[in-house]
């Protein structure tokens, strides 16, 4: 949606729920709360299970905070850095880290 069309249907929405009841409208924040939780755990799900594919195919390394800090550290030292694609978890939950690399073996890219 444009800006200016989301902002007038956000606040006619708004004027409506001002006319509800007090209960209602709480009512109505707290279906907007369990349903807000429930996207993100949907989400949560989804990014689970990605990564576990992710590690099960081979594309994903453990490591510790300071294994992935050292990683980014040679990477930005390299000229060029191509290839696959290598995405890190930690703790089970993929940190959002993606890293290309021109090692075919898998293995973390080190210099």
């Amino acid at each position: 949606m444009l800006p200016a069309v989301h902002s007038s249907v956000f606040q006619r929405t708004i004027e409506q729920v001002e006319q509800l009841p007090a209960d209602d409208q709480l009512l109505l924040v707290e279906i907007i709360r369990q349903r807000m939780i429930q996207h993100r755990r949907s989400d949560l799900v989804r990014q689970v299970s990605e990564a576990r594919a992710a590690y099960r195919a081979g594309d994903v390394h453990s490591g510790s905070v300071e294994d992935l800090l050292r990683e980014l550290d040679a990477d930005e030292t390299r000229e060029s850095c191509s290839g696959s694609r290598t995405s890190y978890v930690h703790s089970g939950v993929d940190c959002g880290k993606t890293l290309s690399c021109a090692n075919p073996s898998k293995q973390p890219c080190v210099s």
